[in-house]
């Protein structure tokens, strides 16, 4: 009997783990020369954004997400719209300011359980892995042309490990 109950408990052990998927919003699309300053400022996403949005949505399409976070940006909405759309589960915003994400961490590492995706940019995604980790994980900024990580943190032990994904 007692070998039954172990894989039902490493089973549930795993399903009660915390994973966190960080990624920067993808590909922007370039405005018009004659774009307003807000259409500037605020890209949404090009065709190949639109495309890597969707193979975010297709690589979590198993994950039972439960929170979805972003910047009010549109591109980093429309990263992560499509799993929205697939788990029913509302994009919450955060400022990519320091105490709004500090405000939104502090909200997701109090969770226990559950799959997290954080959306944010090239200058805010070492930030958050790095508060997540509580260590320098990433050296800094991501590279302007970088779109393809996705960091994956899950909880093992009591703190989180990293794992560095392309998509």
């Amino acid at each position: 009997m007692k070998w039954l109950l172990f894989p039902v408990l490493l089973i549930a052990g795993t399903l009660s783990a915390q994973t966190i998927y960080v990624v920067r919003h993808g590909e922007k699309a370039v405005p018009a020369a004659d774009a307003t300053a807000k259409e500037k400022s605020d890209p949404p996403l090009s065709e190949a954004g639109l495309q890597r949005a969707d193979r975010l949505a297709l690589l979590l399409n198993q994950q039972p997400v439960t929170e979805i976070w972003s910047t009010p940006y549109i591109r980093t909405r429309a990263t992560v719209a499509k799993l929205s759309e697939r788990w029913q589960v509302p994009v919450q915003t955060y400022q990519p300011h320091p105490d709004s994400t500090r405000q939104m961490l502090r909200h997701v590492l109090q969770r226990a359980d559950g799959v997290v995706v954080i959306a944010g940019h090239s200058n805010t995604v070492d930030d958050i892995v790095n508060s997540i980790t509580g260590e320098a994980s990433l050296p800094g900024d991501l590279d302007e042309s970088e779109y393809d990580n996705l960091f994956v943190l899950r909880k093992e032990g009591g703190k989180f490990v990293l794992e560095r994904r392309k998509y």
